[in-house]
């Protein structure tokens, strides 16, 4: 009996040491694997802040032109309520489960709180999202257009370093399209499918979207530092409808250019460009502009440098 016991001690000795040794083993694989994916994603989030963001910006700034006056001042003031809007607690991931479904319930009652009381300030939106609704489909086809190539970018990442997309902590989410039917006094989308109600949410925020915030924080911070060694001139001036910008580059350079209106908001933006040295001409499309003084503003980290632009 004590030798069936001692061999069988022996055998789970055996067996726990041979796993520890395996997943000693695969430890260096795994952390390169990790370390692999961290890679991933640093270079999917600098391709989005470089490029993928700065295109959304540009559509979103040629649909800025469409809007009149009265409805800008009307998405200035939708912009903060929408902030007011309940918010997960992304901070406390720690919570028990018991405790995060609480927090769910809450969160859940407090939106519904929320649309309630701002009832008319979604109907304002959605009345713009259907105004603005050809302007709004304009943009985001020449966004749709450039997905490809996002998708063959992010693809080229993941191959080089490794990575399966489908693996864990690259999940996609499936979306299942199914009918709703709103009861009285629920919020209109409600009634919408899954997939139409993704697509009405989507327009809500492109609209919303605040074109000028990124780029006058960028002119804001151009002021305070020194003037560009370069030339300037628009052609012609007045102008109405297109214009030319002439540059004169000393040498080789990064320039961000965009057009600010008397009030401070960009109202065309160019976005970052590398440029060689020399003379060279960029057309500006002015057609939608009012007449008035606009500034057209060459920075990057070095200083900056303007050019006024009148607008017949």
């Amino acid at each position: 009996m004590k030798l069936k016991l001692l061999a069988l001690l022996a055998l789970m000795f055996t067996s726990s040491t041979a796993t520890l040794l395996a997943q000693k083993d695969h430890s260096p694989e795994r952390a390169a694997h990790k370390e692999a994916r961290q890679e991933v994603r640093e270079e999917l989030k600098a391709y989005r802040k470089e490029v993928i963001r700065p295109e959304i910006l540009k559509a979103r700034l040629s649909l800025e032109t469409e809007l009149n006056a009265e409805d800008r001042a009307e998405l200035d003031r939708l912009r903060k309520i929408m902030k007011t809007r309940p918010r997960p607690d992304r901070e406390n991931k720690s919570a028990e489960r018991a405790d995060r479904k609480a927090q769910r319930e809450a969160l859940r009652e407090k939106t519904a709180q929320w649309k309630e009381e701002h009832a008319a300030d979604l109907q304002t939106l959605d009345r713009l999202v259907t105004k603005y609704d050809q302007e709004i489909t304009a943009a985001q086809t020449k966004l749709k257009a450039l997905q490809p190539e996002w998708d063959a970018h992010r693809k080229s990442v993941m191959e080089k370093h490794g990575v399966d997309r489908k693996e864990k902590g690259e999940r996609r989410h499936h979306r299942h399209p199914k009918h709703r039917h709103a009861a009285e006094g629920q919020e209109a989308d409600d009634q919408l499918s899954h997939e139409e109600r993704h697509e009405l949410h989507r327009r809500r925020r492109f609209l919303l979207m605040n074109p000028a915030k990124k780029e006058d924080k960028e002119a804001q911070k151009a002021v305070t530092v020194s003037e560009l060694p370069i030339q300037m001139e628009i052609f012609p001036n007045p102008a109405s409808g297109k214009a030319s910008l002439g540059l004169d580059l000393p040498e080789e350079t990064n320039l961000r250019l965009s057009v600010i209106d008397e009030n401070g908001r960009t109202v065309l933006s160019l976005g970052r460009q590398k440029f060689v040295a020399g003379q060279q001409n960029i057309d500006l499309d002015l057609s939608g502009f009012k007449s008035g003084r606009y500034t057209v503003l060459a920075t990057n980290r070095s200083g900056k440098k303007s050019a006024l632009l009148i607008v017949n």
